[in-house]
Protein backbone atom coordinates (compact mmCIF):
# COMPACT_ATOMS: atom_id res chain seq x y z
CA UNK A 1 0.00 0.00 0.00
CA UNK A 2 1.94 3.15 -1.28
CA UNK A 3 1.41 6.83 0.29
CA UNK A 4 -1.48 6.94 2.58
CA UNK A 5 -2.12 10.26 5.21
CA UNK A 6 -3.38 10.43 8.62
CA UNK A 7 -6.55 10.32 8.07
CA UNK A 8 -6.28 6.80 7.58
CA UNK A 9 -4.57 5.20 10.27
CA UNK A 10 -7.17 3.66 11.90
CA UNK A 11 -8.58 2.03 8.62
CA UNK A 12 -4.93 0.74 8.36
CA UNK A 13 -5.08 -0.67 12.29
CA UNK A 14 -7.90 -2.50 11.16
CA UNK A 15 -6.21 -4.36 8.41
CA UNK A 16 -4.97 -7.29 9.98
CA UNK A 17 -3.51 -9.14 7.14
CA UNK A 18 -1.57 -6.44 5.26
CA UNK A 19 1.74 -7.48 5.25
CA UNK A 20 3.52 -3.81 3.36
CA UNK A 21 2.87 -0.32 4.20
CA UNK A 22 3.63 2.92 3.28
CA UNK A 23 2.67 5.83 4.70
CA UNK A 24 3.20 9.52 5.22
CA UNK A 25 1.91 11.46 8.26
CA UNK A 26 2.28 15.32 8.33
CA UNK A 27 2.25 15.29 11.83
CA UNK A 28 4.23 14.14 14.73
CA UNK A 29 1.70 12.61 17.31
CA UNK A 30 -0.26 10.25 14.84
CA UNK A 31 3.67 8.86 13.77
CA UNK A 32 3.98 8.24 17.39
CA UNK A 33 0.10 7.24 18.27
CA UNK A 34 -0.14 4.77 14.79
CA UNK A 35 3.88 3.15 16.89
CA UNK A 36 2.16 3.01 20.23
CA UNK A 37 -0.72 0.66 18.55
CA UNK A 38 2.48 -1.98 17.76
CA UNK A 39 0.48 -2.91 14.23
CA UNK A 40 4.00 -2.30 12.54
CA UNK A 41 4.61 -5.69 14.02
CA UNK A 42 2.39 -7.29 12.18
CA UNK A 43 4.18 -6.12 8.98
CA UNK A 44 7.06 -7.58 7.30
CA UNK A 45 7.92 -4.50 5.57
CA UNK A 46 6.77 -0.81 5.94
CA UNK A 47 8.11 2.61 5.47
CA UNK A 48 6.55 5.64 8.17
CA UNK A 49 7.35 9.25 7.15
CA UNK A 50 7.00 12.59 8.54
CA UNK A 51 7.23 14.89 5.95
CA UNK A 52 5.55 18.02 4.44
CA UNK A 53 5.94 19.88 1.26
CA UNK A 54 9.24 17.66 0.71
CA UNK A 55 8.57 15.08 -2.33
CA UNK A 56 7.75 11.47 -1.11
CA UNK A 57 10.00 9.20 -3.03
CA UNK A 58 8.91 5.68 -3.62
CA UNK A 59 11.50 3.02 -4.09
CA UNK A 60 11.22 -0.81 -3.51
CA UNK A 61 10.25 -1.21 -0.26
CA UNK A 62 12.74 -3.78 1.08
CA UNK A 63 13.10 -3.49 4.28
CA UNK A 64 11.60 -1.59 7.62
CA UNK A 65 11.89 2.16 7.23
CA UNK A 66 11.12 5.18 8.87
CA UNK A 67 11.68 8.99 7.51
CA UNK A 68 11.77 11.78 9.95
CA UNK A 69 11.92 14.96 7.69
CA UNK A 70 11.12 18.72 6.54
CA UNK A 71 11.72 20.64 9.95
CA UNK A 72 9.62 18.51 13.05
CA UNK A 73 11.00 19.52 16.03
CA UNK A 74 13.08 15.97 17.36
CA UNK A 75 14.37 17.80 20.62
CA UNK A 76 12.56 17.98 23.77
CA UNK A 77 8.23 18.91 23.74
CA UNK A 78 5.07 16.26 23.65
CA UNK A 79 6.16 15.23 19.98
CA UNK A 80 9.44 13.28 21.15
CA UNK A 81 9.85 10.68 18.54
CA UNK A 82 9.35 6.70 19.03
CA UNK A 83 11.24 4.28 16.54
CA UNK A 84 9.95 0.68 16.31
CA UNK A 85 12.33 -1.95 18.14
CA UNK A 86 12.57 -3.52 14.44
CA UNK A 87 13.77 -0.82 12.64
CA UNK A 88 16.46 -1.37 10.27
CA UNK A 89 16.63 2.17 8.51
CA UNK A 90 16.47 5.25 9.59
CA UNK A 91 16.38 8.69 7.62
CA UNK A 92 16.57 12.19 9.41
CA UNK A 93 16.73 15.20 7.07
CA UNK A 94 15.69 19.24 7.79
CA UNK A 95 15.21 18.63 10.94
CA UNK A 96 17.10 22.34 12.19
CA UNK A 97 16.64 21.80 15.43
CA UNK A 98 18.92 18.70 16.17
CA UNK A 99 22.69 19.45 17.37
CA UNK A 100 23.50 15.96 17.64
CA UNK A 101 21.85 12.26 17.33
CA UNK A 102 23.15 11.23 20.66
CA UNK A 103 20.36 14.26 21.74
CA UNK A 104 17.53 12.00 20.67
CA UNK A 105 19.26 8.53 21.74
CA UNK A 106 16.20 8.05 24.17
CA UNK A 107 14.20 7.37 20.91
CA UNK A 108 16.74 5.21 19.54
CA UNK A 109 17.23 3.26 22.08
CA UNK A 110 14.52 1.01 21.90
CA UNK A 111 15.79 -0.04 17.95
CA UNK A 112 18.33 -2.68 18.16
CA UNK A 113 17.79 -3.98 14.67
CA UNK A 114 18.95 -0.34 13.33
CA UNK A 115 21.13 -1.28 10.23
CA UNK A 116 21.24 1.92 8.14
CA UNK A 117 20.93 5.52 9.00
CA UNK A 118 21.07 9.03 6.46
CA UNK A 119 20.92 12.53 7.83
CA UNK A 120 20.99 14.94 4.95
CA UNK A 121 20.11 19.17 5.27
CA UNK A 122 20.03 19.15 9.31
CA UNK A 123 21.23 22.91 9.66
CA UNK A 124 21.66 23.15 13.45
CA UNK A 125 23.39 19.75 13.46
CA UNK A 126 26.96 20.49 15.54
CA UNK A 127 28.35 16.87 15.58
CA UNK A 128 27.30 13.38 14.61
CA UNK A 129 27.60 12.21 17.99
CA UNK A 130 29.04 13.03 21.20
CA UNK A 131 31.66 10.09 22.95
CA UNK A 132 32.10 10.67 26.70
CA UNK A 133 35.84 10.53 27.91
CA UNK A 134 37.25 7.52 30.20
CA UNK A 135 36.37 9.17 33.21
CA UNK A 136 33.08 9.41 32.37
CA UNK A 137 32.38 5.99 30.70
CA UNK A 138 31.02 4.17 33.67
CA UNK A 139 28.21 6.68 33.89
CA UNK A 140 27.42 7.65 30.31
CA UNK A 141 28.60 4.42 28.32
CA UNK A 142 24.74 2.69 28.85
CA UNK A 143 23.32 -0.01 27.22
CA UNK A 144 21.38 2.68 25.55
CA UNK A 145 24.22 4.16 23.47
CA UNK A 146 25.96 0.78 22.78
CA UNK A 147 23.16 -1.48 21.74
CA UNK A 148 22.36 1.42 19.15
CA UNK A 149 25.41 1.89 17.34
CA UNK A 150 26.82 -1.41 17.74
CA UNK A 151 24.08 -2.35 15.25
CA UNK A 152 24.38 0.09 12.43
CA UNK A 153 26.03 -1.13 9.55
CA UNK A 154 25.70 2.02 7.15
CA UNK A 155 25.78 5.72 7.89
CA UNK A 156 25.23 8.22 4.83
CA UNK A 157 25.95 12.03 5.93
CA UNK A 158 25.30 15.00 3.12
CA UNK A 159 24.33 18.68 3.14
CA UNK A 160 25.55 19.27 6.40
CA UNK A 161 27.43 22.53 8.18
CA UNK A 162 28.79 20.77 11.17
CA UNK A 163 32.72 20.97 11.77
CA UNK A 164 33.76 18.00 13.12
CA UNK A 165 31.82 14.57 13.54
CA UNK A 166 32.44 12.65 16.48
CA UNK A 167 32.69 15.02 19.72
CA UNK A 168 35.22 13.07 22.09
CA UNK A 169 35.03 14.36 25.88
CA UNK A 170 38.28 14.81 27.28
CA UNK A 171 39.72 12.11 25.32
CA UNK A 172 43.31 11.86 26.33
CA UNK A 173 47.04 12.11 25.13
CA UNK A 174 46.78 7.90 24.43
CA UNK A 175 44.30 9.11 21.65
CA UNK A 176 42.35 5.96 22.77
CA UNK A 177 38.15 6.50 22.73
CA UNK A 178 36.27 5.06 25.63
CA UNK A 179 36.11 0.87 25.08
CA UNK A 180 32.42 0.84 24.68
CA UNK A 181 32.36 -0.20 21.10
CA UNK A 182 30.44 2.69 19.35
CA UNK A 183 30.08 2.49 15.56
CA UNK A 184 32.10 -1.18 16.22
CA UNK A 185 29.79 -2.94 13.86
CA UNK A 186 30.29 0.27 11.29
CA UNK A 187 30.85 -0.93 7.66
CA UNK A 188 29.63 1.49 5.21
CA UNK A 189 30.64 4.96 5.66
CA UNK A 190 29.59 8.16 3.17
CA UNK A 191 29.60 11.47 4.01
CA UNK A 192 29.54 14.48 1.14
CA UNK A 193 28.72 17.55 0.64
CA UNK A 194 29.58 18.83 4.32
CA UNK A 195 31.01 22.59 3.82
CA UNK A 196 33.23 23.07 6.46
CA UNK A 197 34.25 19.69 7.74
CA UNK A 198 38.29 18.99 7.79
CA UNK A 199 38.80 16.07 8.39
CA UNK A 200 36.55 12.66 9.22
CA UNK A 201 38.47 10.18 11.55
CA UNK A 202 40.82 10.41 14.37
CA UNK A 203 43.28 7.52 14.32
CA UNK A 204 41.98 6.55 18.03
CA UNK A 205 38.53 6.10 16.29
CA UNK A 206 39.65 4.44 13.87
CA UNK A 207 42.10 1.96 16.14
CA UNK A 208 39.09 1.37 18.56
CA UNK A 209 36.08 1.84 17.25
CA UNK A 210 35.97 1.40 13.20
CA UNK A 211 37.94 -2.09 12.69
CA UNK A 212 35.47 -3.06 10.65
CA UNK A 213 34.82 -0.44 7.94
CA UNK A 214 34.87 -2.22 4.70
CA UNK A 215 33.77 1.08 2.31
CA UNK A 216 34.83 4.65 2.96
CA UNK A 217 33.64 7.05 0.48
CA UNK A 218 34.24 10.83 0.66
CA UNK A 219 33.40 14.01 -1.60
CA UNK A 220 32.41 17.47 -2.36
CA UNK A 221 33.76 18.51 0.85
CA UNK A 222 35.58 21.83 -0.02
CA UNK A 223 37.39 22.07 3.59
CA UNK A 224 38.77 18.55 3.78
CA UNK A 225 42.46 18.48 4.05
CA UNK A 226 42.86 15.13 5.72
CA UNK A 227 40.76 11.75 6.12
CA UNK A 228 42.57 10.54 9.02
CA UNK A 229 44.57 12.90 11.64
CA UNK A 230 45.52 12.59 15.45
CA UNK A 231 43.45 13.41 18.06
CA UNK A 232 43.66 17.20 19.06
CA UNK A 233 46.09 16.63 22.20
CA UNK A 234 48.37 14.13 20.91
CA UNK A 235 48.50 16.37 17.73
CA UNK A 236 49.70 18.85 19.94
CA UNK A 237 52.10 17.03 21.16
CA UNK A 238 53.43 15.66 17.82
CA UNK A 239 53.70 18.89 16.43
CA UNK A 240 55.65 20.08 19.19
CA UNK A 241 58.32 17.15 18.46
CA UNK A 242 59.93 16.18 15.49
CA UNK A 243 56.78 15.44 12.70
CA UNK A 244 56.11 11.10 13.05
CA UNK A 245 55.32 10.05 9.73
CA UNK A 246 55.99 6.33 10.68
CA UNK A 247 52.50 6.06 12.58
CA UNK A 248 50.64 2.72 11.66
CA UNK A 249 46.86 2.75 11.25
CA UNK A 250 45.43 -1.00 10.87
CA UNK A 251 42.04 -1.17 8.94
CA UNK A 252 42.11 -5.21 8.70
CA UNK A 253 38.32 -5.32 6.74
CA UNK A 254 38.64 -2.30 3.95
CA UNK A 255 38.00 -3.49 0.97
CA UNK A 256 37.36 0.39 -1.25
CA UNK A 257 38.48 3.81 -0.74
CA UNK A 258 36.75 6.27 -2.38
CA UNK A 259 37.59 10.22 -2.42
CA UNK A 260 36.07 12.89 -5.22
CA UNK A 261 36.33 16.63 -5.07
CA UNK A 262 38.19 17.75 -2.30
CA UNK A 263 40.28 20.31 -3.59
CA UNK A 264 41.68 20.71 -0.29
CA UNK A 265 42.47 17.17 0.60
CA UNK A 266 46.59 16.91 1.79
CA UNK A 267 46.57 13.48 2.94
CA UNK A 268 44.63 10.44 3.89
CA UNK A 269 46.90 9.71 7.18
CA UNK A 270 50.19 11.14 7.43
CA UNK A 271 51.72 7.50 8.25
CA UNK A 272 51.26 3.89 6.81
CA UNK A 273 47.64 2.41 6.54
CA UNK A 274 47.90 -1.08 6.52
CA UNK A 275 44.76 -3.17 5.07
CA UNK A 276 45.50 -6.85 3.08
CA UNK A 277 42.05 -7.04 1.98
CA UNK A 278 41.54 -3.30 0.19
CA UNK A 279 40.88 -4.13 -3.11
CA UNK A 280 39.76 -0.66 -5.08
CA UNK A 281 40.95 2.97 -4.55
CA UNK A 282 39.94 5.62 -7.10
CA UNK A 283 41.03 9.32 -6.75
CA UNK A 284 39.04 12.31 -8.50
CA UNK A 285 39.36 15.81 -8.44
CA UNK A 286 41.85 15.88 -5.56
CA UNK A 287 44.97 17.99 -6.98
CA UNK A 288 46.32 18.40 -3.54
CA UNK A 289 46.73 14.84 -2.44
CA UNK A 290 50.38 13.55 -3.18
CA UNK A 291 50.60 10.41 -1.60
CA UNK A 292 48.78 6.94 -1.08
CA UNK A 293 49.70 5.65 2.45
CA UNK A 294 50.01 1.97 1.40
CA UNK A 295 52.18 -0.64 2.84
CA UNK A 296 53.30 -2.91 0.70
CA UNK A 297 55.89 -4.61 2.45
CA UNK A 298 55.72 -6.75 5.78
CA UNK A 299 55.26 -4.64 8.63
CA UNK A 300 56.06 -1.87 6.81
CA UNK A 301 60.03 -2.95 6.17
CA UNK A 302 61.60 -1.87 3.35
CA UNK A 303 64.10 -4.52 3.48
CA UNK A 304 61.42 -7.26 2.76
CA UNK A 305 59.83 -8.56 -0.57
CA UNK A 306 56.29 -6.93 -1.76
CA UNK A 307 53.87 -8.77 0.06
CA UNK A 308 50.48 -10.35 -1.69
CA UNK A 309 48.02 -7.75 -2.71
CA UNK A 310 44.82 -7.93 -2.21
CA UNK A 311 44.26 -4.21 -4.16
CA UNK A 312 42.92 -4.47 -7.74
CA UNK A 313 42.13 -1.15 -9.06
CA UNK A 314 43.22 2.56 -8.11
CA UNK A 315 41.67 5.02 -10.47
CA UNK A 316 42.52 8.48 -11.01
CA UNK A 317 43.43 11.12 -13.32
CA UNK A 318 46.84 10.42 -15.05
CA UNK A 319 48.63 14.19 -14.02
CA UNK A 320 47.59 13.15 -10.22
CA UNK A 321 49.07 9.48 -10.60
CA UNK A 322 52.49 10.79 -12.13
CA UNK A 323 52.67 13.68 -9.26
CA UNK A 324 52.08 11.11 -6.46
CA UNK A 325 54.74 10.68 -3.94
CA UNK A 326 55.96 7.35 -3.00
CA UNK A 327 57.53 5.70 0.62
CA UNK A 328 59.86 3.75 -1.62
CA UNK A 329 61.04 3.74 -4.89
CA UNK A 330 59.82 0.28 -5.87
CA UNK A 331 56.24 1.08 -4.91
CA UNK A 332 55.15 2.74 -7.77
CA UNK A 333 56.46 -0.27 -10.10
CA UNK A 334 53.95 -2.42 -8.28
CA UNK A 335 51.05 -0.49 -8.56
CA UNK A 336 51.70 0.56 -11.97
CA UNK A 337 50.44 -2.03 -13.52
CA UNK A 338 46.73 -1.52 -11.11
CA UNK A 339 46.02 2.01 -12.53
CA UNK A 340 43.20 3.17 -14.58
CA UNK A 341 42.32 6.04 -15.75
CA UNK A 342 38.55 4.92 -17.02
CA UNK A 343 35.83 5.00 -14.17
CA UNK A 344 33.41 1.85 -14.96
CA UNK A 345 30.62 2.35 -12.49
CA UNK A 346 28.11 -0.77 -11.41
CA UNK A 347 25.77 1.20 -9.72
CA UNK A 348 25.25 5.52 -10.06
CA UNK A 349 22.25 8.22 -9.02
CA UNK A 350 22.53 11.20 -11.22
CA UNK A 351 20.01 13.97 -9.74
CA UNK A 352 19.03 17.61 -11.00
CA UNK A 353 17.71 19.11 -7.70
CA UNK A 354 16.84 22.31 -6.86
CA UNK A 355 15.11 23.51 -3.52
CA UNK A 356 13.87 20.26 -2.05
CA UNK A 357 15.38 17.97 0.27
CA UNK A 358 17.36 15.09 -1.15
CA UNK A 359 16.88 11.50 -0.09
CA UNK A 360 19.34 8.44 -0.49
CA UNK A 361 18.65 5.04 -0.29
CA UNK A 362 20.81 1.99 -0.69
CA UNK A 363 22.49 2.62 -4.10
CA UNK A 364 21.64 -0.46 -5.16
CA UNK A 365 20.97 0.29 -9.16
CA UNK A 366 22.46 2.80 -11.67
CA UNK A 367 19.78 5.56 -11.39
CA UNK A 368 19.32 9.17 -12.59
CA UNK A 369 16.66 11.94 -11.24
CA UNK A 370 15.20 14.65 -13.44
CA UNK A 371 13.69 17.16 -11.09
CA UNK A 372 13.09 21.28 -11.10
CA UNK A 373 13.87 21.26 -14.30
CA UNK A 374 12.61 22.53 -17.98
CA UNK A 375 12.99 19.15 -19.88
CA UNK A 376 11.27 20.59 -23.12
CA UNK A 377 13.48 22.52 -25.84
CA UNK A 378 16.15 25.07 -24.60
CA UNK A 379 20.47 24.36 -25.29
CA UNK A 380 20.28 21.50 -22.68
CA UNK A 381 18.39 18.59 -23.58
CA UNK A 382 18.99 15.75 -21.49
CA UNK A 383 20.70 12.73 -22.18
CA UNK A 384 20.30 9.16 -19.95
CA UNK A 385 23.40 6.66 -19.79
CA UNK A 386 22.52 3.96 -22.01
CA UNK A 387 22.82 1.84 -18.88
CA UNK A 388 20.28 3.46 -16.78
CA UNK A 389 17.93 1.22 -14.97
CA UNK A 390 15.75 3.75 -13.12
CA UNK A 391 14.46 6.81 -14.11
CA UNK A 392 12.80 9.58 -11.46
CA UNK A 393 11.08 12.50 -12.95
CA UNK A 394 9.80 15.01 -9.89
CA UNK A 395 8.35 18.55 -10.02
CA UNK A 396 9.31 19.05 -14.46
CA UNK A 397 6.00 21.05 -14.85
CA UNK A 398 7.01 21.79 -18.09
CA UNK A 399 6.62 18.47 -19.26
CA UNK A 400 3.13 17.23 -21.02
CA UNK A 401 4.10 13.57 -22.14
CA UNK A 402 6.95 11.40 -21.91
CA UNK A 403 7.15 11.21 -25.98
CA UNK A 404 8.07 14.66 -25.94
CA UNK A 405 11.71 13.38 -24.74
CA UNK A 406 12.02 10.30 -26.77
CA UNK A 407 14.79 11.52 -27.80
CA UNK A 408 16.43 11.80 -24.55
CA UNK A 409 14.81 8.21 -24.01
CA UNK A 410 15.86 6.54 -26.80
CA UNK A 411 18.97 5.05 -25.92
CA UNK A 412 18.21 4.13 -22.52
CA UNK A 413 17.59 0.63 -23.04
CA UNK A 414 17.96 -1.44 -20.22
CA UNK A 415 15.49 1.27 -18.68
CA UNK A 416 13.39 -1.12 -15.87
CA UNK A 417 11.69 1.54 -13.44
CA UNK A 418 9.92 4.81 -13.81
CA UNK A 419 8.73 7.11 -11.19
CA UNK A 420 6.74 10.25 -12.25
CA UNK A 421 5.79 12.65 -9.46
CA UNK A 422 4.30 16.26 -8.97
CA UNK A 423 4.83 17.15 -13.04
CA UNK A 424 1.57 19.76 -12.52
CA UNK A 425 1.61 20.14 -16.96
CA UNK A 426 1.67 16.40 -17.58
CA UNK A 427 -1.48 15.44 -19.97
CA UNK A 428 -0.45 11.79 -21.06
CA UNK A 429 1.92 9.44 -20.40
CA UNK A 430 2.42 8.99 -24.51
CA UNK A 431 1.58 10.28 -27.36
CA UNK A 432 1.16 7.89 -30.34
CA UNK A 433 0.74 10.53 -32.71
CA UNK A 434 4.44 10.16 -34.29
CA UNK A 435 5.46 8.21 -37.11
CA UNK A 436 5.73 4.23 -36.16
CA UNK A 437 5.01 2.09 -33.19
CA UNK A 438 8.39 0.43 -33.64
CA UNK A 439 9.79 3.73 -32.42
CA UNK A 440 7.43 4.17 -29.22
CA UNK A 441 8.96 0.59 -28.71
CA UNK A 442 12.82 1.10 -28.98
CA UNK A 443 12.57 3.80 -26.25
CA UNK A 444 9.72 3.33 -24.02
CA UNK A 445 7.86 -0.41 -23.72
CA UNK A 446 11.12 -1.88 -21.98
CA UNK A 447 9.85 -0.06 -19.11
CA UNK A 448 8.96 -3.87 -17.80
CA UNK A 449 8.95 -3.92 -14.51
CA UNK A 450 7.67 -0.41 -12.62
CA UNK A 451 6.07 2.36 -13.42
CA UNK A 452 4.65 4.58 -10.69
CA UNK A 453 2.42 7.81 -10.78
CA UNK A 454 1.69 10.24 -8.26
CA UNK A 455 -0.15 12.97 -7.90
CA UNK A 456 -1.99 11.88 -11.15
CA UNK A 457 -4.94 14.10 -11.22
CA UNK A 458 -3.94 16.52 -14.03
CA UNK A 459 -3.27 13.68 -16.66
CA UNK A 460 -6.12 13.81 -19.20
CA UNK A 461 -5.82 10.15 -20.64
CA UNK A 462 -2.56 7.30 -20.55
Amino acid sequence: MHYMTDEHVDEIISLTQLEVLEICFHKMPMLNSYIKTQHWQRLCRYCLKTVGQTRPVFDDLYCRKVEWGDHHNLIGGDDSLVLPTNTQELIIYSCHDLRSPSDISSSLKNARELERCWIECCRGLENLWSIPSLEEESESCTYTDTSLLQSLGTLWLSLLNLSVLFNFKGVGVGGAPPRCGTFSNLKLFIVGQCWKLKYVFTRGLVQHHLQNLTVIHVYNCPEMENIIVEEEKQREIVQAKEEDNNAIITCPNLRSLELYNLSKLESIWKGTLISHSLQQIRVRNCPMLKRLPLSLHLNDDPRTPPTQLALKKITGELMWWKKLQWDHPDDKFVLQPLFDTEERLSRYCLKTVGQRALVFADLHCRKVEWSEYNLIGGDDPLVLPTNAQELIIWACHDLSSLSDISSSLKNARKLERCWIDCCRGLENLWSWSIPSVEEVSECCLHLHQHLIITEPKDIVAL
